[in-house]
């Protein structure tokens, strides 16, 4: 039913079309008032599309904004030609993490020689790697760890030294840690005296000191053997290595 005719009615019970110019001049304001409500009410049912528009629009921003923290998890990122695709092999892992797994926890090296590197091992189908690899305390000086691989290189430049190393895998979820002992052996001694070999007559003796080589290592003490000398015919000061010969 329309408004417009149920204003008429309610106006005066008589036909609309009858009852002179007073009912006809009702019958036409009626009609005017109806026709602009119908107007109102197309208008706001026509704004209701652009309203719902703009709330899809705001949910769909929403969402988009609290699946943005999953991008920054470590993963593989490529580009299949209809957009990027995030891949994150440590969420689908059966091992999402685990120790670096170096061949070796003792190394003994010797210095300034070239190390054979250490390179972590995965445990076997596995594909999570870790995103970072950190050690702490440093390594010895002249190695290195490198952060992306965990790979251990280098050539050590100090001698006779023992240290501990924390090497730490870290990944999206869990760190794991790795201890290693590294040992970088002790130079060998090098000297000369110099002379080589002397000729002493009776009563006579001879003092030599030693001359350290550049690269020595450090002694801790000094011995002398003479096999077909008479004895006592030579004597090593122990703590400094001068040469007494008799």
């Amino acid at each position: 039913m329309w408004p417009w005719r149920a204003t008429a009615l309610a106006g005066e019970p008589r036909s609309i079309l009858g009852g002179g110019v007073r009912s006809r001049r009702r019958f036409f304001l009626g009609m005017g008032e109806a026709m602009r409500h119908r107007k109102s009410n197309t208008e706001a049912c026509s704004s209701r599309p652009g309203i719902a528009f703009t709330r899809l629009l705001l949910m769909l921003v929403i969402t988009i904004i609290a699946l943005l923290p999953g991008c920054h998890r470590s993963g593989n990122y490529s580009d299949n030609g209809s957009g990027v695709v995030v891949e994150e092999p440590c969420l689908d892992s059966p091992l999402p993490s685990y120790p670096p797994g170096y061949p070796l926890a003792l190394l003994e090296l010797l210095p300034f020689v070239a190390m054979e590197p250490q390179v972590p091992q995965l445990p076997d189908g596995i594909s999570c790697l870790p995103s970072v690899y950190l050690v702490a305390p440093p390594l010895p000086a002249g190695l290195a760890l490198d952060e992306v691989t965990g790979t251990i290189s280098g050539t050590p430049e100090i001698s006779g030294t023992t240290s501990e190393h924390v090497i730490t895998a870290i990944f999206p979820d869990a760190t794991e840690d790795f201890l290693m002992t590294i040992i970088v052996l002790a130079l060998p001694p090098a000297f000369i005296y110099a002379q080589d070999s002397v000729e002493l007559i009776e009563q006579d003796h001879l003092l030599l000191d030693p001359e350290m080589l550049p690269g020595s290592g450090a002694i801790e003490n000094w011995s002398v053997e003479t096999p077909g000398a008479p004895p006592l015919s030579a004597i090593v000061d122990t703590l400094t290595g001068e040469l007494a010969l008799f």
